[in-house]
């Protein structure tokens, strides 16, 4: 798990779930899956998604948004698919920082 983001604006900590293929390269694609409103990385359906994902060589990166997937929610501010910054800043400064080199 990769936190992210503490002191974003508005507050709150949204965090990066990874699942890597066995021997998998730097340079391996990255699927980066975003649960519904509900969901997370602990979800049934992400977790199959994630899984045949891996078995075909594609490296995944789950975000779970505020307040889900074991992130503490800070203040009044909750997940929207709409608010897409946490979401851009986990790409830039985690996803792309760790594999620069891989195709999302």
């Amino acid at each position: 798990r990769t936190h992210c983001c503490p002191q974003q604006v508005p507050a709150g900590e949204v965090s990066v779930d990874w699942l890597h293929p066995k021997d998998a390269e730097t340079s391996a694609p990255i699927c980066i899956i975003v649960p519904g409103l509900t969901g997370s990385s602990d979800s049934g359906y992400i977790r199959r998604t994630a899984a045949y994902l891996v078995s075909h060589g594609i490296r995944v990166a789950c975000f779970n948004p505020r307040g889900r997937g074991r992130n503490q929610l800070q203040n009044y501010f909750l997940y929207s698919i709409g608010y897409t910054e946490d979401l851009r800043r986990i790409v830039r400064d985690v996803i792309k920082a760790c594999f620069p080199e891989a195709p999302l």
